[in-house]
């Protein structure tokens, strides 16, 4: 009887600390997290779903957007190169703005080719942009050296948040 009562209290144990306040990640990392792994698997109906939606409607709409995205997973593919891996870091504390919510998350994106191991490895950014207190978000891809093209097709983003594209 003692082997089973040490047995649930080891359950009852890991159950806790699985579900201890502040350990769940913040709806933003979980669903860049979503966006992320849809691309790595090309499943580009659920990445639309996160991409901001000026950004779709500036590359000519859904259709469009989507032969692009198909277009460079081809090309990928093409050059025998994978997404490896995209590691998303905590996202910047939210900063309102405009009637929105606006954040970065900084990403270490990681493309291999097999058979020769990592061929490149490079730093960029999501910006998150929720305009309902959090609850949804939608994301544009930055680093510095699109920042200036990106302020300028959205206005709406934040100096400040824009300033931690770095």
């Amino acid at each position: 009887m003692p082997k089973y009562l040490i047995v649930f209290l080891v359950i009852v144990a890991s159950v806790c600390n699985a579900q201890t306040p502040g350990k769940t990640e913040p709806p933003v990392l979980v669903q860049a997290k979503k966006m992320v792994h849809a691309l790595q698997i090309s499943d580009f109906d659920t990445f639309d779903k996160y991409t901001n939606p000026a950004l779709i409607d500036t590359l000519g709409g859904k259709e469009k957007y989507n032969e692009v995205l198909q277009e460079a997973a081809e090309s990928l593919a093409e050059q025998n190169l994978k997404y490896d891996s995209i590691k998303l870091e905590q996202p910047s504390e939210p900063v309102k703005c405009n009637k929105e919510l606006q954040c970065v998350i900084a990403e270490t994106v990681t493309l291999t080719r097999e058979g020769n191991g990592v061929v490149s490895m490079y730093k960029s950014y999501l910006i998150g942009i929720s305009s309902d207190g959090g609850t949804n978000w939608n994301f544009i891809n930055a680093d510095v050296s699109n920042m200036d093209k990106l302020k300028a097709i959205f206005p709406n983003i934040c100096d400040s948040v824009s300033a931690l594209v770095k």
